[in-house]
C-alpha cells in the first residue's frame, strides 16, 4: 500500500469596506459599511492499495458571514447578517479490471445552508420575488452514488 502526501488548504479573508454618497447635491448624505468574513479549509488523500485498486478522500468546508449597514439622516441601521455554510465529502474507489478497462465508484455528500435577507425576507409579494423570480437561499443536503466504467485506448 502506498499513501500519497495529503493535500490541504486553509484560507481566511476579512474584507471591510465603506461607501459614501448622496442621491442628489442637496440630499442628505449616506454611508454604507460592509464587513465580510470568509473561512475555507480542505483535505485530500489518495492511496494505492494495490496495482489495481486506489482510494480517494476529499473533505471541504467553508463558512462566510457578511454584515451591511447603511446610515443617513432619514433612515439606517444594519441589515441581518448574511450567512453561508458548506460541507462537501467525497469518497472514491478506482478498480483496474484489465490494462484497458476500469471501474470507478464515487460517493459524494454535500450540505449547504445560507441565509440572505435580500432573497428570504421579502415574502411572495415583495420586489425580491420579481427580481429573483422567487429564488430562495440554498438550504439542502444531497448524496450521490456514481458508478463509472472507463476504457483506455
Amino acid at each position: 500500500m502506498r499513501i500519497g502526501p495529503p493535500i490541504s488548504f486553509l484560507s481566511r479573508n476579512d474584507i471591510d469596506s465603506s461607501l459614501a454618497g448622496a442621491e442628489s447635491p442637496v440630499a442628505a448624505p449616506w454611508l454604507g459599511v460592509t464587513g465580510d468574513r470568509f473561512l475555507a479549509a480542505g483535505l485530500g488523500l489518495q492511496a494505492r492499495i494495490s496495482r489495481r485498486v486506489s482510494l480517494e478522500f476529499d473533505l471541504v468546508g467553508a463558512r462566510s458571514e457578511g454584515d451591511i449597514a447603511v446610515t443617513s439622516d432619514t433612515r439606517g441601521g444594519p441589515f441581518p447578517t448574511l450567512e453561508t455554510d458548506l460541507w462537501n465529502l467525497r469518497l472514491g474507489v478506482d478498480y483496474r479490471i484489465t490494462e484497458q478497462w476500469g471501474v470507478k465508484f464515487r460517493l459524494e455528500h454535500e450540505d449547504q445552508y445560507s441565509s440572505d435577507w435580500a432573497l428570504d425576507s421579502l415574502g411572495a409579494d415583495g420586489i425580491g420575488s420579481i427580481l429573483s423570480f422567487g429564488a430562495e437561499s440554498p438550504d439542502y443536503r444531497v448524496s450521490v452514488l456514481r458508478l463509472q466504467a472507463s476504457y483506455r485506448f
